[in-house]
């Protein structure tokens, strides 16, 4: 049950709205390069291929340039990209058809730690499955990562999006399905749910 006080609802997007799987990079990139998984997951961390890309400090060029002297390959922008993309799923309809129900009574908005690669690939999704052109149809506000140049759980972030929506966190309830990211606008005075699998947030609204 939601708090009478709660006026707006910020949502993350991978692991609440959409399903991904962050393993299916790897295996993509392993099976593109032929190097075994572990050294791609090295890789990934040692080279912080997913907060360079997060925060903008990468364009989409640099980052797919970085992705090809990680593998020590010469693969095509698309073959990069697909490998990427290879962890982003759907969105059911159940999720759409709440977010739309849930707009009638609140403010709403999206913060993705995330990068132009993938969010040009949801609103693929979008379009593909529920004839949505893209995120921004579903909510007030969104609010990335690589565009504004700040990323959870850093209270920074936070603090940008209550600033530019002009909204208070005593009346605003963040969903994550990340505890460092729940921490993180915690501090702040953010309410929060921590959603953890198999929950999903219908159960929240039920």
């Amino acid at each position: 049950m939601i708090s009478s006080h709660i006026k707006n609802l910020l949502f993350d997007l991978g692991g609440v709205i959409l399903n991904i799987d962050f393993q299916q990079v790897a295996l993509s990139f392993s099976k593109l390069s032929e190097k075994d998984i572990p050294f791609i997951r090295q890789q990934i961390e040692e080279r912080r291929l997913f907060y360079n890309h997060e925060v903008g400090k990468w364009t989409d060029a640099e980052f797919r340039i970085t992705v090809n002297h990680m593998l020590e390959t010469s693969l095509t922008d698309e073959q990069i990209d697909q490998a990427w993309n290879s962890m982003l799923f759907d969105i059911p309809q159940e999720r759409i058809k709440l977010l739309k129900e849930l707009r009638k009574t609140y403010t709403l908005y999206l913060l993705s730690n995330t990068n132009a690669i993938h969010i040009q690939e949801v609103n693929r999704i979008l379009q593909r499955d529920h004839q949505i052109y893209s995120l921004e149809d579903l909510f007030d506000k969104t609010y990335y990562s690589h565009q504004i140049q700040l990323a959870k759980p850093s209270a920074d972030c936070y603090q940008y999006v209550l600033k530019d929506a002009g909204i208070l966190p005593k009346e605003t309830l963040f969903i994550d399905d990340s505890a460092l990211n729940i921490q993180g606008a915690k501090q702040i005075g953010i309410q929060t749910v921590h959603l953890q699998t198999p929950a999903t947030i219908l159960d929240i609204f039920r």
